[in-house]
């Protein structure tokens, strides 16, 4: 019934159900939301030490990065510019880069990726992006359901994603959804976080 690519998914899921329950709990609780600081802290530390996230997707691993630091700070102290521009300038560019991160574009499937890029982009309204501890005044459920699908094709499909890691891509994807929407900032960020560091982590025997 079970063989053995089926055990390999074991510890993606379980990631994904410790991300869940910590994107979960950190709403309510600063200290959580402190204590996952310091531990993104110490394993950014060691992976640059280790020199894992290298090439097209440097930029993409630190603005995940500053986009971590950003949630943590302002889900415990509301400051203007992150409230009303921070977010929505962090979205669009963890977006727009996507263009350097997924070029060469060859496919068909690259191709469709690309146009949904451009949608991604050009649909984008900053004006819906203003938070209060990170929490969404007026999300636009619309958007983000654009990006899930454009999403959905570009790591189930397209060129970009590396090797093994569609299936982790695809859980991070959807698991904020399981969240109000409201929240979505939140719970992507964590989930995406997460599960970018454990994809170098766990994948590579040489990160210890």
């Amino acid at each position: 019934m079970f063989n053995s690519n089926t055990y390999r998914y074991i510890p993606d899921f379980f990631v994904l159900f410790i991300s869940l329950f910590l994107s979960l709990m950190i709403n309510n609780n600063k200290n959580i939301s402190l204590l996952l600081l310091f531990i993104i802290i110490t394993l950014i530390s060691i992976i640059f030490y280790k020199k894992q996230f290298i090439g097209r997707y440097l930029s993409k691993c630190i603005i995940v990065i500053i986009s971590l630091f950003i949630l943590i700070y302002g889900m415990n102290y509301n400051n203007y510019y992150v409230n009303n521009y921070g977010v929505a300038f962090f979205m669009f560019i963890n977006i727009f880069i996507l263009l350097e991160v997924c070029r060469p574009f060859k496919t068909n499937y690259d191709y469709i990726t690309l146009i949904g890029i451009i949608l991604m982009l050009i649909t984008f309204n900053f004006s819906k992006w203003k938070v209060k501890n990170m929490k969404l005044i007026d999300a636009d459920h619309k958007w983000i359901y654009l990006k899930t699908i454009a999403l959905t094709i570009l790591y189930a499909f397209s060129t970009c994603p590396l090797d093994g890691r569609r299936l982790k891509l695809l859980l991070v994807l959807y698991g904020p959804l399981l969240f109000p929407l409201n929240e979505y900032v939140i719970h992507r960020s964590i989930l995406f976080g997460v599960g970018f560091l454990y994809s170098f982590c766990y994948d590579n025997p040489y990160f210890f």
